[in-house]
């Protein structure tokens, strides 16, 4: 197994188990916080209205910081799945830089919660994107050593020209 894999499967797995450990303070399905999928219908109720979010108070640079926090989860699902189907240099670098930018997204629940409500659900979530990351250019580096990740039977098959005009 290659170090980005490795690197991408302790991403994957501290990214489900945040979904489901307490992430916030004040849950209302759970007493001890907010699960992480619970965390994630409240950052998507500007745009996806949720019961009790208490949306309507959220000034607008807040309510844009959390449809775009949510968003990240794409970034998350969409790198697995290019590692995955489709892993080609060019799209594993995008989704690494979208990681790195997904790290510095999520941060604002950091920086802005000044109670200190956030719990260890948040963290794991959080700094999952930081091995996503690292697996990623890591992946990438590889990809670039040899212009491929996995070989294609038609790149073989095909004039080197050709070949080239496929890997793109």
């Amino acid at each position: 197994m290659r170090r980005g894999h490795l690197l991408m499967a302790v991403a994957c797995a501290t990214y489900t188990v945040a979904w489901f450990v307490p992430v916030h303070q004040h849950g209302i399905r759970m007493p001890d916080g907010v699960p992480g999928w619970e965390a994630f219908r409240v950052a998507t109720s500007p745009i996806w209205p949720n019961e009790g979010s208490g949306t309507q108070a959220w000034p607008l640079y807040e309510a844009a910081l959390s449809v775009c926090s949510a968003a990240t989860n794409l970034v998350m699902l969409g790198s697995a799945f290019a590692v995955l189907l489709y892993p080609r240099l060019r799209l594993l670098v995008a989704f690494g830089v979208a990681a790195l930018l997904a790290v510095a997204v999520n941060s604002h629940w950091y920086i802005l919660d000044k109670t200190s409500d956030l719990r260890v659900g948040y963290f794991l979530w959080w700094l999952a994107f930081l091995p996503l990351t690292a697996g990623l250019f890591a992946l990438s580096r590889v990809g670039l050593a040899s212009q491929s990740l996995r070989p294609n039977n038609e790149m073989q098959r095909t004039k080197p020209a050709q070949a080239t005009e496929l890997r793109r």
